[in-house]
């Protein structure tokens, strides 16, 4: 049994609640061991991935990137970064450019966090505006929110760095490895991961592939879960670690059981840290309507997702998603469709809702009783007797609500501000969305 470091890791990424992919994430670099360069690359296992540069630089962490649709994920904020272990904040780094496509010399946005033997993880390339609101001096609890992962610094794409520090100063791996000679035969992982920790990660059926547009920009997955008869239907797997030796088996399954086609996980490289496989079929109007089951077998573990070929590609139920903050709407020959909802609804909705980019922070007491006192107000706006006492609470709500606004933008300027400069723009985003929606009541 390899024993453990006095600090113990768990793993430092985790997605949003409600998140339904299978897996999320894929490592692309390990520290390199060998100090050495250029092009002299050894990671703990004996293997090559890693990096180094000819101006010196050895890679120093474990790069641990978002997988599929990174910038896709980066923007709808499902992956968060969490801490590894329990420690103090020492420093922070925010407000810069998040979305890098490339190795520079520019900033980045990160924690960094010394636990009890006095180690210190750096957690970077974050999300700009997402970091924890926590100051230094501040204690995290191992698992406690950090921040989202962003491509902020020397960056070619959405991923964390993970660096770790001795109290001397001196860099540690966290992987145990028999080409590990910075700490070895001790390993710093609760669980350490496997060198190919092989995976599917999601599987879709879709309307068309998957768009990967340039770097910086959100990818299109393009998927659907309802096809009309004769419909052409795209499949796509998505894997981690994808070593050909390990083979697995796509299958369609009819509603009642058949086969309607099966074909093997293709490879055209041993080895395949991210990959992704997409194959066309076009549905008879003759097949049978129901539910089918789009099924990948891969590295021993069987995954699975529904789909739907039916004569309507929806219904008001199925459409129904139990927001009550959007209007769910349904055409047959279209689809599912949502808008937001307005009025009281509408608003009550936009009270209930916390900017993306303060995430984890304190929202100061000031702007919390303002917004509070507007949205109140305006939520009870239907019980006014008249006409005129009804246009006297708008008025008077929109008038809090533009204090709060003030107060946001407040308390998120100056050395000692207490909302990250991201959070004041959202508060004042979202404040600017509940007195439009206002007007209209």
């Amino acid at each position: 049994m390899t024993p453990l470091a006095a600090v113990a890791f768990a793993w430092p990424l985790q997605p949003v609640t409600g998140f339904s992919d299978y897996g999320y994430h894929g490592i692309s670099n390990f520290v390199d061991q060998n100090l050495i360069y250029p092009n002299a690359i050894l990671d703990y296992d004996c293997g090559a991935r890693s990096y180094d540069l000819a101006s010196g630089y050895n890679h120093a962490g474990t790069d641990i990137f978002t997988w599929p649709f990174g910038w896709k994920k980066m923007d709808d904020g499902e992956i968060t970064i969490v801490a590894a272990a329990a420690g103090t904040i020492v420093n922070k780094a925010d407000g810069n450019f998040d979305r890098s496509c490339g190795l520079n010399n520019d900033p980045w946005n990160a924690v960094y966090v010394k636990h009890a033997d006095d180690s210190v993880a750096w957690y970077g390339h974050m999300k700009s505006g997402s970091l924890t609101g926590k100051g230094v001096g501040d204690t995290v609890g191992q698992g406690e929110y950090l921040g989202r992962v962003g491509s902020s610094g020397s960056s070619t794409g959405p991923h964390l760095h993970f660096e770790v520090h001795a109290p001397n100063g001196s860099l540690i791996d966290p992987f145990n490895g028999a080409c590990n000679a910075l700490n070895p035969s001790v390993s710093w992982w609760q669980s350490q991961p496997a060198y190919y920790d092989s995976a599917l990660n999601d599987l879709t059926a879709g309307t068309a592939p998957p768009t990967f547009p340039p770097c910086g920009t959100a990818e299109s997955p393009n998927t659907s879960d309802f096809f009309l008869p004769g419909s052409t239907i795209v499949f796509t797997a998505y894997y981690r670690d994808q070593l050909a030796s390990l083979g697995g088996q796509n299958t369609i399954y009819r509603p009642y059981g058949s086969i309607y086609a099966s074909w093997p996980v293709p490879s055209n490289a041993p080895y395949y840290s991210a990959s992704y496989w997409w194959h066309t079929y076009t549905f008879a109007p003759t097949e049978p309507v129901g539910v089918y089951r789009y099924e990948v077998v891969f590295n021993g573990h069987t995954y699975s997702r529904e789909f739907h070929v039916d004569t309507v590609l929806c219904t008001p139920d199925s459409c129904e998603d139990g927001d009550a903050c959007t209007i769910d709407t349904c055409d047959p020959n279209v689809g599912c469709g949502r808008s937001d909802a307005g009025g009281v609804v509408g608003i009550g909705c936009l009270c209930d809702d916390v900017p993306a980019a303060c995430v984890g922070q304190t929202i100061v007491a000031k702007v919390q009783k303002k917004l509070s006192s507007g949205c109140t107000a305006l939520a009870g706006v239907d019980a006014a007797p008249s006409a005129a006492k009804r246009q006297k609470v708008i008025r008077s709500a929109i008038k809090r609500l533009n204090k709060a606004s003030k107060a946001a933008a407040a308390a998120s300027r100056g050395r000692h501000a207490k909302l990250s400069s991201a959070c004041g723009v959202g508060l004042r985003a979202l404040i600017a969305d509940i007195v439009a929606l206002a007007h209209t009541l």
